[in-house]
C-alpha cells in the first residue's frame, strides 16, 4: 500500500481543493468574513482524515483515503443542506482562492450529489370559527348601494372620513384622491411643511400638491382604512370638495346605474396593487457591488415615512436585466435592510453593466388592506 500513497496524494489533492473551495464558498454567500472563512474551510475538509493515521508508515496513504472519502461525503450531501447553492458556492470558493471559476462549473457536473433538500414546511396556524375567506365571500350579500348625485356627464358621491361625510367626485382617471386644503383643516388634519410632494395634472395643468394621510375613511358601510390623499384646490368646486381617486375606487368592483342613479360597490376579490399611493411615503437607497468573480450584489434599505405600518412590500431592479425581491413587512417611520444578489452572468451573455441601475417599488399594501 505504501507504494500507492503518491497516487492516492496527487488524486486526493484537487477533489479536496473543490471541496475546500465549496466550504469556503458557502461561507462567503453567508457573508462571512474571508479570511476566517478560508481557515475554518481548510481545517473543515484537512482535520477529519487526519484522525485516521493510526500508522507512521502509511500515514500518507491512510491520510490521501481519508481526504478523498471526506471531500467526496462534503460535496455528496452538500445540496441536501445548502439546495440550489453547490454550483455558486464552488464559483465563489474556486474565485476566492484564484482558480478559474469555470473549473467550478466542470467539477460541480462531474461530482455525484445527492437530490437538493426541500424548505422547511410552513407551520400551520389555528383556524378561527369566524374567519371568512375572501374566496367564499357572498357578493351579494356584501354589496353596497350608494346613492349618487349627476352634475351632467359627472358623478359625485360621499365618503365618510372621521364620521364626516364629504362629497366628491367620482374621476376614474385620478390615481389619488384630493382634498381641498379648506376641508383637511376642517377635518383637523395637518399639512407639513416636510409632507412628499407629487405632480398632478389638473384642468389647469401640472401643478405640484403636498401629500397627507387620513385614516378611519369608509365608503359607504365599507371600510377602506387609510388612504393617501393630495391636496388640490383647483379639484374641488361648489358641488365637492375633491377628486375619488383610483387609489380608493380600486379596492372595489364598482358599478354604476346611472338610470337609479346609485353606484354598487362590492369588495374587491384580491388586494390592489397600491404602489401609486405608497411610493410618495418610501425612500429607496441602494449600493451595487460588483466582485472580480462576476458577481453582483446590491444592499438596499427601505425606508417607510408615514405613520401607517406597510403590509408587504415588493423590489423591481434594472441591472441590465429586470429582477424583482419581496422586502415584506416595513413598520411605520422604520427601516428595512436587504442584500440582494444577481444571478450569475454566464459566459455566452454579456457582461452586465449596473453602472446605471435603477431600484423601485414594484408591488406595495398598507397592512389594514390584506384583508
Amino acid at each position: 500500500m505504501r507504494k500507492w500513497s503518491p497516487l492516492f496524494v496527487v488524486l486526493a489533492l484537487p477533489i479536496a481543493f473543490f471541496a475546500t473551495a465549496t466550504v469556503i464558498g458557502i461561507g462567503i454567500l453567508r457573508q462571512g468574513s474571508p479570511a476566517w472563512i478560508a481557515g475554518v474551510g481548510i481545517l473543515a475538509v484537512v482535520l477529519p482524515p487526519m484522525a485516521l493515521i493510526v500508522s507512521r508508515i502509511l500515514k500518507w496513504f491512510l491520510f490521501s483515503v481519508g481526504l478523498i472519502g471526506w471531500s467526496m461525503t462534503i460535496m455528496y450531501v452538500f445540496p441536501v443542506f445548502f439546495p440550489g447553492e453547490r454550483g455558486m458556492a464552488m464559483h465563489v470558493g474556486c474565485a476566492m482562492l484564484n482558480v478559474n471559476p469555470e473549473w467550478a462549473k466542470i467539477a460541480n457536473e462531474i461530482f455525484p450529489r445527492l437530490p437538493d433538500g426541500l424548505s422547511p414546511a410552513t407551520m400551520a396556524t389555528p383556524a378561527v370559527d369566524n374567519f371568512k375567506s375572501n374566496i367564499f365571500r357572498d357578493l351579494a350579500q356584501d354589496a353596497v348601494v350608494l346613492p349618487v348625485e349627476s352634475h351632467g356627464s359627472t358623478i359625485s358621491l360621499p365618503l365618510t372620513i372621521k364620521d364626516t361625510e364629504i362629497w366628491l367626485l367620482f374621476d376614474t382617471g385620478a390615481s389619488l384622491t384630493t382634498l381641498n386644503e379648506e376641508t383637511l383643516i376642517e377635518l383637523g388634519v395637518d399639512i407639513p411643511d416636510d409632507a412628499p410632494v407629487v405632480q398632478l395634472r389638473t384642468a389647469n395643468g401640472i401643478r405640484e400638491s403636498r401629500l397627507v394621510m387620513l385614516s378611519d375613511v369608509w365608503l359607504g358601510g365599507l371600510y377602506v382604512g387609510h388612504v393617501t390623499v393630495a391636496v388640490c384646490e383647483p379639484c374641488a368646486d361648489e358641488q365637492t370638495k375633491g377628486l375619488l381617486g383610483l387609489n380608493v375606487s380600486s379596492r372595489f368592483l364598482v358599478t354604476v346605474d346611472s338610470e337609479r342613479e346609485e353606484l354598487i360597490l362590492q369588495p374587491g376579490q384580491e388586494v390592489p396593487n397600491m404602489t401609486s399611493e405608497i411610493k410618495p411615503w418610501v425612500d429607496i437607497d441602494a449600493t451595487v457591488r460588483q466582485w472580480l468573480d462576476g458577481r453582483t450584489e446590491l444592499d438596499i434599505a427601505v425606508t417607510n415615512t408615514s405613520d401607517v405600518d406597510i403590509g408587504m412590500a415588493e423590489l423591481v431592479v434594472i441591472c441590465g436585466a429586470k429582477y424583482t425581491t419581496y422586502v415584506g413587512e416595513i413598520l411605520a417611520r422604520d427601516i428595512v435592510e436587504t442584500r440582494l444578489a444577481l444571478p450569475l452572468v454566464e459566459p455566452n451573455q454579456e457582461e452586465r453593466n449596473c453602472s446605471q441601475f435603477q431600484v423601485g417599488l414594484n408591488y406595495a399594501r398598507w397592512t389594514d388592506t390584506e384583508g
